[in-house]
């Protein structure tokens, strides 16, 4: 998906991409998922969600819901919940 060869030219890639450039241009209400103890892009998600304003619902993952960690490990229960219930009152599913 992003030409590279080895796991190390992804990494390098990833470097490269940003959603600064073309934040602006998303008018559509975005679900922001943050894990207090992100190890790998912490604080990147609080800042695409302030960078969005009022079309962003932000959900930060604490250890209290045992949710605190990088794609929220160990609380997919919850993850879950959270996405498909933003789903539902986003677009008014029923």
């Amino acid at each position: 998906m992003f030409g590279c060869a080895a796991p190390f030219d992804f990494i390098e890639r990833a470097q490269t991409l940003v959603l600064s450039d073309i934040v602006d241009d998303i008018a559509c209400p975005v679900l922001v998922c943050d894990a207090d103890d992100d190890a790998f892009f912490k604080g990147q998600a609080a800042a695409l969600a302030k960078a969005l304003g009022p079309r962003v619902t932000y959900k930060l993952f604490t250890n209290e819901d045992s949710a605190s960690a990088h794609y929220h490990v160990g609380a997919s229960d919850l993850l879950n919940s959270t996405v498909l219930g933003w789903i539902e009152e986003t677009l008014s599913v029923r």
